[in-house]
């Protein structure tokens, strides 16, 4: 849903520029003992915001694909560079993922960061209203 509400939204409009949005994602430590599902979880949506944020544009194209689609291989193949670049993988360590939950994760992460962008222009512009 995520992604479609992003596709609506961007239609004729070009994607928003999240460099000014502090990070969502952020873990300095995890306490001894953390579940590696958790880990995994967090580095995953580390991974789709990284991919988001570089990639703003590619990544709203492949939410305007229908899933296992050839545009949506098209729309994987283009964001290959940036999902390299992002994917946080200490050697020996194995991260798995189907299409899917890449795409999901992709959409959640792009909408949060659409929202924070959207309440940050929001604060903005009412704090220079009062001014």
């Amino acid at each position: 849903m995520s992604g479609a509400l992003l596709s609506r939204k961007y239609r004729s409009d070009a994607v928003g520029d999240y460099s000014s949005v502090e990070p969502l994602y952020r873990v300095t430590t995890l306490a001894d003992g953390t579940s590696d599902a958790i880990v995994k979880a967090i580095a995953l949506k580390q991974f789709s915001e990284c991919v988001s944020r570089m990639a703003p544009a590619k990544t709203l194209a492949l939410f305007g694909t229908k899933p296992y689609s050839n545009d949506e291989d098209a729309a994987f193949a283009s964001l290959q560079a940036e999902m390299s670049h992002c994917l946080p993988v200490s050697e020996g360590q194995q991260f798995g993922f189907t299409r899917l939950e890449l795409r999901t994760l992709l959409a959640e992460v792009a909408y949060e960061l659409d929202m924070k962008l959207a309440l940050g222009m929001e604060a903005t512009e009412t704090t220079e209203a009062q001014n």
